[in-house]
């Protein structure tokens, strides 16, 4: 035969407390993610053009050789590096880089730019350059 016991009054009061604890970790939790991440996402990157062999030979031929689209998007303090796997110096706005070579410079300031490129078959490309907190992606870069 069992017998109801009965629960204090003080052990029947702990579960509100427990669980609004518990709701203030969580909530905390994800406040703290969040902040990191958006943070993170504001941190200068570096944004990597990879020169294949045959880049030159190919914009001589009138061809497209695929090294960058039309226009690449940075965020400011982004760094841009060309590496050059081609036999011929290559040009990318400010930079210029040997065969075999490794250039980079950083773009601290927004401006939206056409320069001149030995990387495209037209010989221009656009910087766009956003403020840092602005989202963005490397669109516009397909030889990373």
């Amino acid at each position: 035969m069992s017998r109801a016991v009965a629960e204090p009054a003080a052990a029947r009061r702990w579960w509100p407390v427990a669980a609004i604890a518990l709701v203030a970790l969580v909530l905390a939790a994800v406040i703290a993610v969040v902040l990191v991440a958006a943070d993170e996402a504001n941190d200068p990157r570096r944004v990597t053009v990879r020169i294949p062999e045959g880049t030159a030979d190919a914009v001589a031929d009138g061809r497209e050789p695929g090294v960058v689209e039309e226009r690449i998007v940075l965020r400011a303090g982004d760094e841009l590096e060309l590496r050059n796997d081609d036999t011929r110096l290559h040009v990318l706005g400010p930079l210029s880089v040997a065969p075999g070579g490794t250039a980079r410079t950083v773009f601290a300031e927004p401006a939206r730019t056409d320069m001149a490129t030995s990387l495209r078959a037209d010989g221009i490309v656009t910087i766009v350059v956003q403020s840092a907190g602005a989202a963005s992606s490397t669109a516009g870069t397909t030889g990373n």
